[in-house]
């Protein structure tokens, strides 16, 4: 919390008034920060707003990479699901591999018989994960059944994001980190939720 306050806000501090200002302008009328990361933003922007009476609503809302990448997948996998920033970011043993995948020991070797070995090689490499995501996303199967699982928690999700967003208003989401991937991954799921784009 020192750290937020001291350092942290000497950064975000102007970054979130501009982002206050801006959502007035374009005429948001709530601005949503995503859990853990947007915690510290929201209560600056709790600050700004208060502090000038501005005509603006927070709300901190539950979500992150985990939740929102696989559920966003309406009608493909994303390219960047097997990339080493996306799922297989971490993976260094075949139990994380596993948990990166979505699928159990079983299904791992319905899958993907030819990739036996990985259950006892010790660590994985980056350069072992780059090799491998290659082979899995050439597997039809393997996304025929992760595009099931994406149903199954979509479901979940919007179902969350219909309870915590008005849709009939006009919103936004404030961050500060990131390529942007877990946002577009956010946008399908906000559509999917309203029911359009």
């Amino acid at each position: 919390e020192t750290f937020a306050y001291k350092y942290a806000s000497l950064y975000f501090v102007p970054y979130v008034h501009w982002a206050v200002h801006d959502a007035l302008k374009r005429g948001y009328k709530t601005l949503y920060f995503i859990s853990r990361d947007g915690y510290y933003l929201k209560l600056m922007a709790d600050a700004v707003i208060e502090s000038k009476g501005l005509p603006l609503r927070t709300k901190y809302i539950y979500g992150s990479r985990k939740a929102w990448r696989v559920p966003s997948f309406i009608d493909k996998v994303d390219e960047e699901f097997f990339e080493i920033y996306g799922n297989f970011s971490g993976v260094r043993n075949f139990n994380k591999l596993l948990s990166a995948l979505l699928i159990d020991e079983a299904t791992f070797d319905k899958f993907f018989p030819e990739l036996g070995y990985l259950k006892t090689t010790k660590r994985y490499s980056d350069q072992l994960i780059s090799d491998v995501s290659q082979k899995l996303k050439r597997s039809d199967a393997y996304k025929e059944h992760l595009l099931a699982v994406a149903k199954k928690q979509r479901a979940i999700v919007s179902d969350y994001l219909r309870q915590e967003i008005d849709f009939n208003e006009p919103f936004a989401f404030v961050e500060y980190w990131g390529r942007g991937y877990t946002q577009d991954c956010l946008t399908r799921l906000l559509a999917d939720a309203a029911g359009h784009e």
